[in-house]
Formats: structure tokens, sequence, C-alpha cells
């Protein structure tokens, strides 16, 4: 849960301090360019990151999948 939120606050607001305060943290704003907010974010650099995690994520889980069980 703590990394899908570390993870989120790249291009999402995150209340780190809730229920204390409202403050919100975001390392980069998404701005709405397009009519559709799906294709903003879709052609925004941060959807890059989103792109490297999971390609990670897949060579870790085909790495693993590989080994010999003993």
């Amino acid at each position: 849960m703590l990394l899908h939120m570390a993870l989120d606050s790249v291009a999402a607001p995150m209340t780190w301090l809730a229920p204390f305060s409202d403050a919100t943290v975001e390392l980069a704003r998404v701005p709405a360019i397009h009519p559709n907010w799906i294709v903003s974010f879709l052609l925004h650099w941060t959807f890059l990151i989103e792109l490297a995690i999971c390609a990670v994520a897949a060579a870790l889980w085909l790495a693993r999948r590989r080994q010999p069980t003993p």
C-alpha cells in the first residue's frame, strides 16, 4: 500500500498527512491539454515512468519463472 501511494505521488495529488492536514503532494501535474483526461495522461512524460515500472515487474516475473524450482 505504501509503494502504491509513493508511485501515485508522481502524477496524482496525495494527502500524505491526512487526517492531520489537507495538503497534497505531487511530483508533476498532468495538465488537461486534450478533451479526454486519459489521452492527456498517456501523452505526458510521467506515463513513461508507469511503463518502466511495469516493464521491470514483468522482467522480474519472467526471470523468476524461468528459474528451476528446488
